[in-house]
């Protein structure tokens, strides 16, 4: 077993200009990466079997994509938290010693800086 940790977890994300930043979760920018451009495109189809959208959020009057319905519930509740500071639509991906599959999926909270509704894609 390496000695690596959950600190050492690599980290991409793209600022608001566009900027591909990779780093690691110990020295990640918080507050930069959350109000990142998303990681990766949100698609949707004709007869897709999900739910996707944009959600127009009070706390950061902008736009934010989801994929399912599960994901605009966390997005609703989220936004009249108090303790909410910002929402972001993918974030980051993330991809260490401590991940077995690559996380694409995340939702973050600025307050905690912790992600909070992510999933896992092989």
């Amino acid at each position: 077993m390496s000695g690596k940790g959950l600190l050492d977890t690599e980290v991409r994300y793209l600022t608001e200009t566009g900027e591909d930043v990779t780093t690691t979760v110990g020295t990640m920018d918080l507050d930069r990466a959350s109000r990142s451009e998303p990681i990766r495109r949100i698609r949707s189809h004709r007869g897709q079997r999900h739910y996707s959208g944009l959600y127009w959020s009070f706390r950061t009057r902008t736009h934010v994509a989801y994929e399912s319905r599960l994901e605009l519930e966390r997005l609703l509740l989220a936004d009249v938290d108090p303790a909410t500071m910002w929402l972001a639509a993918q974030p980051f991906s993330s991809e260490g010693p401590t991940l077995t599959a690559r996380s694409d999926m995340c939702r973050t909270s600025a307050s905690y800086g912790v992600p909070i509704a992510c999933s896992s894609s092989t």
